[in-house]
Protein backbone atom coordinates (compact mmCIF):
# COMPACT_ATOMS: atom_id res chain seq x y z
CA UNK A 1 0.00 0.00 0.00
CA UNK A 2 1.43 3.36 -0.99
CA UNK A 3 1.91 6.08 1.60
CA UNK A 4 -0.61 8.32 -0.23
CA UNK A 5 -3.25 5.60 -0.28
CA UNK A 6 -2.70 4.89 3.39
CA UNK A 7 -3.26 8.57 4.26
CA UNK A 8 -6.42 8.62 2.17
CA UNK A 9 -7.85 5.57 3.92
CA UNK A 10 -6.98 7.09 7.28
CA UNK A 11 -8.89 10.27 6.42
CA UNK A 12 -11.87 8.20 5.24
CA UNK A 13 -11.85 6.19 8.45
CA UNK A 14 -11.70 9.29 10.64
CA UNK A 15 -14.51 10.92 8.63
CA UNK A 16 -16.64 7.79 9.04
CA UNK A 17 -16.08 7.82 12.81
CA UNK A 18 -16.98 11.51 13.08
CA UNK A 19 -20.04 11.11 10.87
CA UNK A 20 -21.14 8.01 12.70
CA UNK A 21 -20.89 9.77 16.04
CA UNK A 22 -22.59 12.96 14.95
CA UNK A 23 -25.31 11.49 12.73
CA UNK A 24 -27.68 10.50 15.57
CA UNK A 25 -27.31 14.01 17.00
CA UNK A 26 -28.02 15.53 13.60
CA UNK A 27 -31.02 13.23 13.18
CA UNK A 28 -32.42 14.18 16.59
CA UNK A 29 -31.94 17.86 15.80
CA UNK A 30 -33.77 17.43 12.51
CA UNK A 31 -36.62 15.59 14.21
CA UNK A 32 -36.91 18.31 16.83
CA UNK A 33 -36.94 20.98 14.14
CA UNK A 34 -39.68 19.13 12.27
CA UNK A 35 -41.75 18.69 15.44
CA UNK A 36 -41.39 22.35 16.33
CA UNK A 37 -42.39 23.38 12.82
CA UNK A 38 -45.81 24.80 13.55
CA UNK A 39 -47.90 23.19 10.76
CA UNK A 40 -46.38 19.79 11.48
CA UNK A 41 -46.91 20.22 15.21
CA UNK A 42 -50.56 21.13 14.61
CA UNK A 43 -50.99 18.03 12.48
CA UNK A 44 -49.68 15.88 15.32
CA UNK A 45 -51.93 17.68 17.81
CA UNK A 46 -54.94 17.20 15.57
CA UNK A 47 -54.21 13.48 15.23
CA UNK A 48 -54.12 13.05 19.01
CA UNK A 49 -57.23 15.20 19.50
CA UNK A 50 -59.13 13.31 16.78
CA UNK A 51 -58.35 10.02 18.52
CA UNK A 52 -59.64 11.33 21.83
CA UNK A 53 -62.77 12.84 20.30
CA UNK A 54 -63.51 9.68 18.31
CA UNK A 55 -63.68 7.77 21.58
CA UNK A 56 -65.68 10.44 23.43
CA UNK A 57 -68.21 11.40 20.76
CA UNK A 58 -70.37 8.25 21.03
CA UNK A 59 -70.79 8.85 24.77
CA UNK A 60 -72.23 12.34 25.38
CA UNK A 61 -73.57 11.03 28.67
CA UNK A 62 -69.97 11.28 29.94
CA UNK A 63 -70.43 15.00 29.54
CA UNK A 64 -67.14 16.27 30.96
CA UNK A 65 -64.98 14.07 28.74
CA UNK A 66 -67.27 14.70 25.78
CA UNK A 67 -66.95 18.48 26.15
CA UNK A 68 -63.24 18.37 26.97
CA UNK A 69 -62.41 16.23 23.94
CA UNK A 70 -64.49 18.47 21.70
CA UNK A 71 -62.84 21.62 23.03
CA UNK A 72 -59.38 20.15 22.49
CA UNK A 73 -60.10 19.17 18.89
CA UNK A 74 -61.90 22.41 18.06
CA UNK A 75 -58.96 24.43 19.40
CA UNK A 76 -56.56 22.70 17.02
CA UNK A 77 -58.97 23.02 14.11
CA UNK A 78 -59.47 26.74 14.69
CA UNK A 79 -55.71 27.34 14.75
CA UNK A 80 -55.61 25.69 11.33
CA UNK A 81 -58.47 27.86 10.07
CA UNK A 82 -60.68 24.76 9.77
CA UNK A 83 -63.79 26.52 10.97
CA UNK A 84 -66.57 24.30 9.59
CA UNK A 85 -65.65 21.15 11.57
CA UNK A 86 -65.16 23.29 14.70
CA UNK A 87 -68.64 24.74 14.19
CA UNK A 88 -70.04 21.20 13.90
CA UNK A 89 -68.37 20.23 17.21
CA UNK A 90 -69.93 23.15 19.07
CA UNK A 91 -73.34 22.61 17.50
CA UNK A 92 -73.22 19.06 18.84
CA UNK A 93 -72.15 20.39 22.25
CA UNK A 94 -75.19 22.64 22.32
CA UNK A 95 -77.48 19.70 21.59
CA UNK A 96 -75.76 17.58 24.24
CA UNK A 97 -75.99 20.24 26.95
CA UNK A 98 -79.49 21.59 26.21
CA UNK A 99 -81.27 19.16 28.52
CA UNK A 100 -78.80 19.28 31.41
CA UNK A 101 -80.80 21.96 33.23
CA UNK A 102 -84.54 22.57 33.12
CA UNK A 103 -86.19 25.97 33.70
CA UNK A 104 -82.98 27.53 35.03
CA UNK A 105 -79.71 28.99 33.88
CA UNK A 106 -77.71 26.36 31.98
CA UNK A 107 -73.98 27.27 32.12
CA UNK A 108 -72.80 24.35 29.96
CA UNK A 109 -75.23 25.24 27.18
CA UNK A 110 -74.28 28.90 27.38
CA UNK A 111 -70.57 28.02 27.21
CA UNK A 112 -71.12 25.94 24.07
CA UNK A 113 -73.08 28.79 22.45
CA UNK A 114 -70.36 31.31 23.32
CA UNK A 115 -67.67 29.07 21.83
CA UNK A 116 -69.77 28.65 18.70
CA UNK A 117 -70.19 32.41 18.42
CA UNK A 118 -66.43 32.88 18.76
CA UNK A 119 -65.79 30.53 15.83
CA UNK A 120 -68.23 32.43 13.64
CA UNK A 121 -66.48 35.65 14.67
CA UNK A 122 -63.05 34.23 13.82
CA UNK A 123 -64.44 33.06 10.48
CA UNK A 124 -65.49 36.67 9.79
CA UNK A 125 -69.18 35.74 10.00
CA UNK A 126 -70.16 38.53 12.35
CA UNK A 127 -73.89 38.44 11.64
CA UNK A 128 -74.22 34.80 12.64
CA UNK A 129 -72.06 35.41 15.71
CA UNK A 130 -74.40 38.27 16.55
CA UNK A 131 -77.38 35.90 16.46
CA UNK A 132 -75.60 33.60 18.94
CA UNK A 133 -74.75 36.41 21.34
CA UNK A 134 -78.26 37.85 21.12
CA UNK A 135 -79.80 34.47 21.96
CA UNK A 136 -77.52 34.26 25.00
CA UNK A 137 -78.58 37.74 26.11
CA UNK A 138 -82.24 36.64 25.94
CA UNK A 139 -81.42 33.55 27.99
CA UNK A 140 -79.43 35.55 30.55
CA UNK A 141 -82.22 38.06 31.01
CA UNK A 142 -84.73 35.26 31.49
CA UNK A 143 -82.88 33.57 34.34
CA UNK A 144 -80.37 36.05 35.82
CA UNK A 145 -80.68 39.30 37.83
CA UNK A 146 -80.84 42.45 35.76
CA UNK A 147 -77.32 43.57 36.73
CA UNK A 148 -75.57 40.21 36.46
CA UNK A 149 -72.07 40.53 34.93
CA UNK A 150 -72.95 37.86 32.36
CA UNK A 151 -75.51 40.23 30.87
CA UNK A 152 -72.80 42.87 30.58
CA UNK A 153 -70.62 40.28 28.86
CA UNK A 154 -73.31 39.55 26.28
CA UNK A 155 -73.99 43.26 25.68
CA UNK A 156 -70.29 43.83 25.19
CA UNK A 157 -70.07 40.95 22.70
CA UNK A 158 -73.11 42.24 20.80
CA UNK A 159 -71.52 45.69 20.69
CA UNK A 160 -68.30 44.24 19.32
CA UNK A 161 -70.17 42.43 16.55
CA UNK A 162 -71.94 45.62 15.49
CA UNK A 163 -68.61 47.44 15.58
CA UNK A 164 -66.89 44.81 13.42
CA UNK A 165 -69.83 44.72 11.02
CA UNK A 166 -69.51 48.48 10.64
CA UNK A 167 -65.82 48.20 9.87
CA UNK A 168 -66.64 45.84 7.01
CA UNK A 169 -69.02 48.29 5.33
CA UNK A 170 -67.88 50.84 2.78
CA UNK A 171 -70.57 53.52 2.85
CA UNK A 172 -70.86 55.86 5.82
CA UNK A 173 -74.65 55.77 5.73
CA UNK A 174 -74.45 52.01 6.30
CA UNK A 175 -71.63 52.15 8.84
CA UNK A 176 -73.11 54.81 11.10
CA UNK A 177 -76.14 52.81 12.33
CA UNK A 178 -73.92 49.85 13.17
CA UNK A 179 -71.49 52.05 15.08
CA UNK A 180 -74.41 53.54 16.98
CA UNK A 181 -75.73 50.10 17.89
CA UNK A 182 -72.25 49.22 19.14
CA UNK A 183 -72.19 52.37 21.28
CA UNK A 184 -75.65 51.65 22.70
CA UNK A 185 -74.69 48.13 23.75
CA UNK A 186 -71.31 49.19 25.17
CA UNK A 187 -73.04 51.85 27.26
CA UNK A 188 -75.53 49.33 28.63
CA UNK A 189 -72.66 46.99 29.50
CA UNK A 190 -70.77 49.81 31.23
CA UNK A 191 -73.86 50.75 33.22
CA UNK A 192 -74.14 47.20 34.58
CA UNK A 193 -70.41 47.08 35.33
CA UNK A 194 -70.65 50.35 37.27
CA UNK A 195 -73.43 48.91 39.41
CA UNK A 196 -71.68 45.64 40.14
CA UNK A 197 -68.45 44.27 41.55
CA UNK A 198 -66.76 43.35 38.29
CA UNK A 199 -63.79 45.56 39.03
CA UNK A 200 -61.75 48.10 37.17
CA UNK A 201 -60.45 45.74 34.50
CA UNK A 202 -63.92 45.14 33.05
CA UNK A 203 -64.68 48.85 33.25
CA UNK A 204 -61.50 49.79 31.42
CA UNK A 205 -62.29 47.30 28.65
CA UNK A 206 -65.79 48.75 28.22
CA UNK A 207 -64.38 52.28 28.12
CA UNK A 208 -61.83 51.36 25.48
CA UNK A 209 -64.60 49.80 23.40
CA UNK A 210 -66.62 52.99 23.69
CA UNK A 211 -63.58 55.03 22.73
CA UNK A 212 -63.18 53.04 19.50
CA UNK A 213 -66.84 53.20 18.52
CA UNK A 214 -67.21 56.90 19.33
CA UNK A 215 -63.98 57.68 17.49
CA UNK A 216 -65.00 55.81 14.36
CA UNK A 217 -68.50 57.25 14.26
CA UNK A 218 -66.93 60.70 14.38
CA UNK A 219 -67.72 61.79 17.96
CA UNK A 220 -64.26 63.10 18.79
CA UNK A 221 -65.05 64.76 22.11
CA UNK A 222 -66.88 61.74 23.49
CA UNK A 223 -64.13 59.42 22.26
CA UNK A 224 -61.43 61.42 24.02
CA UNK A 225 -63.41 61.45 27.27
CA UNK A 226 -63.72 57.65 27.27
CA UNK A 227 -60.05 57.38 26.33
CA UNK A 228 -58.98 59.48 29.30
CA UNK A 229 -61.14 57.45 31.69
CA UNK A 230 -59.70 54.17 30.39
CA UNK A 231 -56.13 55.48 30.60
CA UNK A 232 -56.71 56.65 34.16
CA UNK A 233 -57.84 53.18 35.22
CA UNK A 234 -54.90 51.52 33.49
CA UNK A 235 -52.47 53.91 35.17
CA UNK A 236 -54.08 53.45 38.59
CA UNK A 237 -53.53 49.70 38.22
CA UNK A 238 -49.93 50.23 37.08
CA UNK A 239 -50.74 48.72 33.72
CA UNK A 240 -48.97 49.86 30.59
CA UNK A 241 -51.56 51.59 28.44
CA UNK A 242 -51.86 49.80 25.14
CA UNK A 243 -54.43 51.72 23.22
CA UNK A 244 -56.56 49.70 20.80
Amino acid sequence: MSKLLGQFLLVVAVFAIVLGGSYPVMLDARREEQFNHYPDKLTIEESHAQFRYKNAEPHPENIQEYLGAGDELASVLIRQQKFDPAIEIYNKQMRATWGLVSNAYNPAYVAANLKLAAVFRDDNNMKTALVCYTSMLDLDRKYLPANDPKIARELNNIGLMHYLIALGLEKDKERQPEFQLAIDNFKQALDIINKGQDGQTAKAAALWNLYLAERDIGHKAEAQDYRKQAQAIDQSMNRVCREP
